[in-house]
């Protein structure tokens, strides 16, 4: 799970809905560490990855973990790097290593020892990063923003290799630590932080990587968190509010679709947990109707 307050964790959960979480282990074997990745890999399982360590961990169900690579010829003790699952391989890219930013690019096909390879890559690339937002999106890699100058670039990759900027300078603000996933047939780009200035609670979206629309934005600022796609809904759990000297969270957020039309007219995110939080949608009057909310279209209209 990573951080926590003072200290690193090392235990894992699971949701099917994002309410109910059940406790897998409250020791996973693997050292605790954060700005670690986790992706899921086909049927191999769950592979854990960095977090300042230069190991590769495996699980089929998230209570037994098997270290598959210790190091030997892949990636140093990498932290804050991204990581995705893209031409039957995982990559990991960029990140911090020895205290200083990279922008290296490494896959493998299965996560172990000796499959490791970096990837040659060539002029122009993105500059070293740490903390930023990676995904996969119209059969591309994409590097969003991050971390070592505050950036708020967009760069692509059809194999990690071939780069290309389709911004410089996008229309959100530079930051470190943003969430970026696909959903709905568009990049999302949400929250993060810009350390002097604060957490960000901004969602934006873009089906080219060089359009972004500002969306309804989360309902508090939020910053260090992971968000995933389970079927037609976004999580957003955990992270750090307002920034990174706070305590940190177990909210869970949620943006949920059920109808087609709701891509045009996306709804400010749910607070699931956290009852005591103010509803953010007009005519509700505290968390509870967020959690009850109708879809897109039904009779809580979301604003367009």
């Amino acid at each position: 799970r990573g951080f926590y307050g003072d200290g690193l964790l090392n235990d894992v959960w699971s949701s099917p809905d994002g309410v109910h979480w059940t406790q897998l282990t409250s020791n996973g074997g693997f050292p605790a560490r954060q700005l670690h990745s986790c992706v899921v890999f086909g049927t191999l399982g769950v592979l854990l990855l960095g977090g300042g360590f230069t190991d590769t961990w495996i699980s089929a169900t998230g209570s037994t973990w098997t270290r598959i690579n210790d190091g030997t010829g892949s990636y140093a003790n990498v932290s804050g790097q991204g990581s995705v699952v893209f031409l039957g391989k995982v990559w990991v890219v960029g990140g911090r290593v020895s205290g200083a930013p990279v922008n290296t690019v490494w896959s493998s096909s299965t996560g172990a020892s000796g499959t490791w390879a970096q990837t040659s890559t060539s002029s122009p690339i993105f500059s070293a990063r740490v903390c930023f937002g990676f995904t996969v999106f119209n059969t591309k890699m994409w590097v969003v923003g991050g971390g070592d100058g505050l950036l708020n670039d967009v760069w692509s990759s059809p194999d990690g290799a071939r780069w290309t900027q389709l911004l410089s300078n996008a229309p959100f603000g530079g930051r470190q630590n943003p969430a970026l996933v696909t959903l709905y047939g568009k990049l999302w780009m949400m929250g993060g932080d810009a350390t002097s200035s604060g957490a960000f609670a901004d969602v934006w979206s873009s089906t080219d990587g060089v359009n972004w629309a500002n969306q309804p934005g989360m309902p508090s600022t939020l910053t260090l968190f992971p968000a995933a796609v389970v079927g037609n809904t976004l999580y957003v759990t955990g992270g750090l509010n307002p920034c990174c000297y706070n305590p940190s969270l177990n909210v869970v957020y949620a943006l949920r679709s059920t109808k087609p039309t709701c891509e045009d007219y996306p709804c400010p995110m749910d607070l699931i947990l956290n009852s005591s939080f103010s509803c953010p949608l007009s005519g509700c009057s505290d968390a509870l109707c967020c959690i009850a909310r109708p879809t897109c279209g039904n009779a809580v209209r979301c604003p367009s």
